[in-house]
């Protein structure tokens, strides 16, 4: 009988991460991933300044070491005022983020997990788990069946680890995410950019590298039908902005389709399992955090399992990890949640973005609180009295 500590459905960054941090605790666990091999996930690539910290916090600098630095934001407003920010300094020192490709990303987290000690299983796809009073039972597609104190949902917004237990609640599907990598023919800023449409559309630029932009545009599931798919939907609004990013659509070029693009719990736990990462509930990536929500999440858990000190009902342990998270994301959530409301409105954000404008301490305690670098709260204070 093939019996675990811990068995992590989902091999992206929050299961590698948790599973290298308890496999170097000495723990016995297992990343059971569906892909077969591990390959570049549609996604916005990029990582926050806070995400970077906490990466060197667990002494992680090798899994961004040749990414490049962002170093701040650029965002236009529907009447092309541009609005540029810097990431502010903390303490006397420089806050960055990076730019990543999800693929070396990836790869880098589940080698990490499987260094420190934890069994990796590519190409393995759950089909069906039953908690058994003692363990969960977990059964592959291919009739493998495994055992587990523990059972952690890593896997993504479509979960099916949420959706067999139940705790996943009813997304909405007003909003589409469509994402490309394009060719620029000029040197990007080192600066991430949105370009803000009318009604609540717009596009986020990832500068991958000199050559290479990493495009998502977010817009609601009518305009696929307005304009009649997701390729004319993308084609449409790229061709605002298209000379100013030096880029082209051309008939290779492959226009992906994210959705849903936020994904609603009831709760992160339960008898002895708990989500992380997007698993755990994901909001419209209006601030773009994904990969470090993701990082955060896997972090908070073995943190809530370290404090309980428990090897074999993890219990105690989720109703700790379930109070950090819930304190950690509380601001976030509702800030995402006015950025949607605001950005739907394009009167509000050309006079928020002329108030922006009076000063640069403005414009990046504004990023400071995208970056994560600002709690909302601190954030919106340094603001209004800058």
């Amino acid at each position: 009988m093939n019996i675990y500590d811990v068995l992590i459905v989902g091999g992206g960054p929050a299961g590698a991460l948790f599973g290298h941090l308890m496999a170097k605790n000495n723990s016995k666990v297992l990343i059971l991933e569906r892909n077969k091999e591990v390959g570049r996930k549609v996604c916005g690539e990029y990582l926050c300044p806070q995400g970077v910290k906490l990466l060197d916090e667990l002494d992680l600098k090798s899994v961004y070491k040749d990414f490049l630095p962002l170093d701040g934001m650029i965002i236009h407003t529907p009447k092309r005022s541009r609005v540029n920010t810097t990431f502010p300094n903390s303490h006397g020192q420089k806050n960055f983020g990076v730019s990543v490709n999800r693929q070396v990303l990836d790869k880098r987290l589940i080698n990490l997990a499987h260094e420190s000690g934890a069994q990796v299983l590519l190409g393995k796809s759950v089909v069906s788990m039953e908690y058994l009073g003692t363990y969960w039972r977990i059964e592959t597609s291919d009739q493998d069946v495994f055992y587990s104190r523990l059972l952690v949902g890593a896997d993504g917004r479509n979960s099916l680890v949420a959706r067999e237990l139940n705790l996943q609640l009813p997304n909405s599907k007003k909003r589409i995410a469509l994402h490309a990598w394009l060719e620029t023919k000029k040197t990007p800023p080192r600066k991430g950019q949105m370009f803000i449409f009318d009604k609540g559309s717009y596009i986020g630029v990832d500068p991958i590298s000199s050559t290479e932009l990493n495009l998502s545009l977010v817009c609601g599931a009518q305009e696929i039908r307005k304009y009649g798919n997701a390729r004319s939907t993308f084609e449409h609004y790229l061709g605002q902005i298209k000379n100013e990013l030096g880029v082209e659509l051309t008939e290779d070029s492959k226009i992906h389709t994210s959705y849903p693009i936020e994904h609603n719990v009831k709760d992160v736990i339960g008898n002895n399992v708990a989500l992380i990462g997007d698993a755990a509930g994901f909001v419209d990536p209006i601030t773009g955090e994904g990969i470090f929500n993701a990082l955060l999440t896997a972090r908070m858990l073995f943190e809530s399992i370290n404090i309980a000190n428990t090897c074999f009902d993890y219990n105690q342990s989720l109703l700790i990890y379930t109070e950090k998270k819930s304190k950690s994301f509380r601001e976030k959530t509702f800030l995402n949640l006015g950025f949607q409301w605001l950005i739907r409105r394009s009167w509000l954000v050309e006079i928020i973005a002329k108030f922006l404008n009076h000063s640069q301490k403005r414009r990046d305690n504004f990023i400071g609180i995208i970056g994560n670098i600002h709690t909302p709260m601190k954030g919106l204070f340094r603001i209004i009295f800058s």
